[in-house]
């Protein structure tokens, strides 16, 4: 596994796995040892601590137990001083999958009902499970939807061989969180990558190809942009991570070439907005405060609320 992006050795941190069979609402459980008449959600201690890093959950599951997962959601978290317990949803790509000895495929009503669990916390968050799956997903942000991933990895791997890419191996699930989902796909002419942004993101992938014409030494190279699901696709962009650069010089770099950008886009603000940028002028914000007068926040005193509304 590559190095994690944020490993916090003072905390401990538990991931418990919800891998369902498919669609039939059986979710799989394991045996806390042999022949115990005790089951517990598969457990996972993870090097890598960072909430949305999820690649290491998908390639756990798959060096363990032989089955190809994507990573939905994270349902749940629980902390107690410097202990902290996560529940991640999966989604499984293998529903023929038969399941090691020491554990089976449960249906719903027994493993919330029947089923002797480890621990009451894991029975309420497996009920919150299923009440998720049950629920309307239409509000979901793609990558939290079944079947999200493969369609993903066929759609990079179509496009990939449309620039004569050669595809070298299936495409990886790096993170996946509420901002964007993020995909790459290894090619015989470098690595692509997949930004998902949810529905109130959805100007990005179009505002960053143009941007990328306009800069094209200073953003990514995109190649292809899906509009309805709010995806773009991109080549490797070359380099090292600012946060890894211990050099004044290069912060000062970067801080100019941000600052030429926005000068240079100062007049193209209206070309920008019919793109579906936010508009958030100053004409436009001062317009919204008269709204805040009507739900200031019950914290406040009658006297700060009497101070707001004049400095309003």
């Amino acid at each position: 596994m590559d190095s994690p992006t944020y490993h916090n050795p003072a905390m401990s941190f538990t991931y418990y796995l919800m891998i369902p069979r498919g669609e039939d609402f059986q979710i799989l459980m394991q045996q806390t040892a042999p022949d115990a008449d005790m089951w517990t959600l598969p457990v996972y201690i993870p090097d890598e601590h960072h909430f949305g890093m999820v690649d290491h959950i998908n390639t756990h599951v798959w060096q363990t137990y032989d089955l190809y997962v994507a990573t939905l959601r994270c349902l749940h978290i629980a902390q107690q001083d410097d202990i902290i317990w996560r529940f991640y949803i999966l989604d499984n790509y293998m529903p023929d999958w038969h399941p090691p000895a020491d554990m089976r495929w449960v249906p719903e009503q027994e493993v919330l009902e029947e089923l002797t669990l480890a621990d009451d916390q894991q029975r309420e968050v497996i009920r919150a499970y299923f009440d998720w799956m049950h629920s309307d997903n239409s509000l979901r942000a793609g990558w939290m939807r079944q079947g999200w991933f493969l369609n993903v990895n066929n759609w990079m791997s179509d496009l990939a061989d449309r620039m004569s890419m050669w595809v070298q191996q299936p495409a990886v699930q790096r993170r996946a969180w509420s901002r964007s989902c993020i995909v790459d796909l290894e090619t015989t002419d470098g690595t692509l990558f997949l930004k998902a942004v949810p529905t109130f993101f959805a100007y990005e992938p179009v505002i960053t190809r143009v941007l990328a014409l306009r800069y094209p030494e200073l953003l990514p190279d995109v190649r292809a942009v899906h509009v309805d699901n709010g995806w773009m696709l991109m080549r490797e962009f070359d380099g090292s991570l600012l946060s890894t650069i211990n050099d004044f010089a290069a912060w000062k770099n970067t801080v100019r070439y941000y600052g030429e950008i926005q000068a240079d886009l100062v007049t193209n603000t209206q070309s920008l907005i019919a793109l579906g940028v936010p508009d958030r002028h100053l004409d436009y914000l001062a317009s919204q405060i008269e709204g805040l007068l009507h739900s200031l926040p019950d914290a406040l005193t009658p006297d700060e609320k009497e101070e707001f509304v004049q400095l309003a």
